[in-house]
């Protein structure tokens, strides 16, 4: 398949290249927002050669269409990259400087098999539309390739087929989804089952597999009718089960959302901490989690790479704008001898682009965050209501009048052993910042007559994680 996407870099004020020019005198940071495909990979080596040759730092960002449009109607980016077509609709709109486009690269569109597997004979386009029949899934992504292999498709006229049998990328090259083999929603529900419940993995694949298999049998002897009438009723059922239960495993409280008191949320590796909607009036308390690391593009160099919030917390009013109480969480950030900036969350709490942070009350959390110009806590355009103080934080503030008017801007320190990825250790070192300085909260700290900030009291035992923790006694 003879084919190629076109990238090209566009400035969206005529100001970057005098701020490139003036990098020996005055060091900046170039906002940078592109699409995905294969830029994440390549941005990955150009962007640590650029700052070490020029002293200024890039904040770059991966997204869609979609949403590096909205970030351009905001006027926080330097620059965009992304396919040819997309910058000339940016600039017809106006969105991006017209004349400032350059091409930058050519990415050839190919295809592959997983490792082991008979190549395909694709020499023809009836052999490659016959590839593509026979195969049994086939994987494209969201960009601009993706985009391209519909339109192929289509013109093969086995669009519907391809479809019906398309697993489409997201968040992972294209490379990584066919090495890693077909995905399994047996496997999917089992992770479901061992998570809420603590089943064994295989034990949850098997359960969930038999009751599957046994459904399956005996409904399909039956009329349509009887079939259709009995699985409403089973999914019914067994979704008002799992909610039941699901609700009662995190939480034992059947008027709101507990996450943290069975047990300690840990974000590692992971994007996103705890992402959170509040439906109807609520509440949601979200107390004593951590998040160690965060990974974004796993490709790219580790101060190149994104760095995601410890709490992505926005609002949609259109499904109650409940309120939500945060307390007592840590955000560590671990190093490595190959990064300048600390491995963990980008921000502390914030709300998205399209739905602020509102009714959100943040109490003695230690939202420590890998650079110190980036957002602690961000409400976003449109936030309100937020009570926002007695947190331990390092970044920038934005949530209304008297936000954090009794916080404390400086990094934690950590009492010797403690404050090291999942050790269970998380303890603020005696007399530094935040240790014995957080509000008392009836029910959640006023078992201690000075608590600390942060998700690990002093004197108390090592936090669990995962299935098996429990309540800080």
């Amino acid at each position: 398949m003879n084919a190629w996407c076109k990238f090209a870099a566009v400035t969206v004020a005529g100001c970057l290249s005098a701020v490139v020019a003036g990098a020996a005198a005055n060091a900046a940071e170039i906002t940078v927002v592109a699409s995905g495909g294969p830029l994440p990979d390549v941005m990955g080596t150009l962007l640590p050669m650029f700052e070490s040759a020029t002293g200024n730092k890039v904040k770059i960002s991966f997204k869609g269409e979609a949403a590096i449009a909205a970030d351009l109607k905001q006027g926080a980016v330097d620059l965009v990259i992304t396919n040819t077509e997309t910058v000339d609709e940016l600039a017809t709109s106006g969105e991006v400087a017209g004349n400032g486009k350059t091409l930058l690269m050519i990415s050839k569109v190919g295809v592959a098999v997983k490792a082991g597997a008979p190549k395909p004979d694709i020499s023809t386009p009836d052999k490659f539309k016959a590839a593509l029949m026979a195969a049994k899934t086939v994987g494209y992504s969201q960009g601009a390739s993706g985009r391209h292999v519909q339109t192929v498709v289509e013109k093969l006229g086995i669009a519907d087929a391809v479809k019906a049998k398309a697993v489409i990328a997201q968040g992972r090259p294209v490379g990584a989804a066919i090495a890693s083999g077909q995905t399994l929603v047996l496997y999917g529900g089992g992770v479901a089952l061992q998570e809420l419940f603590g089943w064994n993995l295989w034990v949850s694949v098997t359960v969930l597999g038999g009751v599957a298999g046994t459904w399956a049998i005996y409904g399909g002897l039956k009329t349509v009718a009887y079939t259709e009438f009995f699985m409403v009723i089973v999914m019914l059922t067994g979704g008002l089960l799992v909610t039941v239960l699901g609700l009662y495993a995190l939480s034992g409280d059947a008027h709101s959302l507990l996450i943290g008191r069975k047990k300690m949320i840990v974000a590692n590796q992971a994007g996103t901490g705890i992402a959170t909607t509040v439906a109807s009036v609520g509440p949601v308390y979200i107390f004593r989690n951590l998040y160690n690391r965060s990974r974004m593009r796993y490709l790219t160099s580790l101060d190149s790479d994104d760095r995601g919030p410890f709490f992505k917390s926005g609002t949609d009013t259109s499904v109650g704008n409940g309120r939500r109480y945060v307390f007592h969480n840590t955000s560590l950030q671990p190093r490595d001898p190959s990064a300048s900036n600390g491995l963990g969350a980008g921000s502390g709490i914030h709300g998205t682009g399209g739905n602020p942070l509102t009714n959100t009350v943040s109490r003695n959390n230690i939202y420590n965050i890998w650079k110190s110009s980036w957002d602690s806590v961000d409400q976003t355009s449109g936030g309100f209501g937020n009570d926002v103080d007695y947190d331990l934080y390092n970044g920038t503030v934005n949530a209304g009048t008297g936000a954090e008017s009794h916080g404390v801007r400086l990094a934690p320190t950590y009492a010797s052993g403690n404050g090291v990825g999942m050790s269970g250790l998380y303890q603020l070192a005696p007399g530094s910042a935040g240790y014995g300085t957080a509000v008392r909260i009836p029910n959640f700290n006023d078992d201690v007559a000075a608590p600390d900030m942060g998700a690990h009291q002093a004197a108390k035992a090592a936090m669990t994680f995962g299935v098996n923790g429990t309540r800080l006694p």
